[in-house]
């Protein structure tokens, strides 16, 4: 089932939401905005990657046309796709804010000193958070593919991030038009 096109996507979906989880989470200080912001992408991007996969495995497993005869899939693609671009933008915003931060401030050692304040809070939060996704196992995945980027700025990651979460939102759509004519 790897030579169907929707086999295919499921690879490119998986990889790309290990490289935006191993983005976002790997530059020291990058933050979505808020607490919710943080909460919902966070979720979006672990659930993209646990569902990709666990439908990617039942197409190793040959249960590819039992799961095309029922519309899970293609709910699943779809409602993932307009996640994605939800999680997308609100990436991509949290990056531009952080560039505008610095910019308005001409010292960037001074802006992310104190920046380094209000994220201690969002640190902790974060770290509450992470405790509530253990059940889901988010923390063994996050941890698994965390990658560092020390030289990365915030604004990069947000903007790499959700540049690549678009990519991967075209490639549920595309999934979902493939699972709804391989239904039929």
């Amino acid at each position: 089932m790897l030579k169907t096109p929707s086999g295919i996507l499921k690879l490119w979906e998986i990889a790309l939401n290990i490289i935006i989880i191993s983005v976002t989470m790997g530059v020291d200080l990058f933050s979505f905005g808020s607490i919710g912001k943080t909460f919902f992408c966070g979720g979006v991007y672990i659930m993209a990657l646990v569902v990709s996969s666990l439908l990617f495995l039942t197409y190793l497993r040959g249960g590819a046309r039992d799961l095309q005869k029922t519309t899970f899939e293609l709910k699943a693609n779809f409602v993932t796709a307009c996640l994605m671009v939800s999680a997308a933008g609100l990436t991509i915003h949290a990056g531009i804010q952080y560039e505008d931060l610095l910019k308005k401030n001409a010292d960037a050692g001074k802006a992310a000193g104190s920046l380094a304040e209000e994220f201690r809070v969002e640190v902790m939060v974060n770290l509450v958070v992470s405790v509530l996704m253990v059940a889901a196992g988010a923390v063994t995945i996050q941890a698994s593919f965390h990658i560092t980027f020390p030289d990365r700025t915030p604004a990069e990651a947000g903007k790499t991030g959700g540049s690549f979460a678009l990519i991967n939102a075209v490639f549920y759509g595309i999934d979902a038009y493939f699972a709804r004519f391989n239904g039929e």
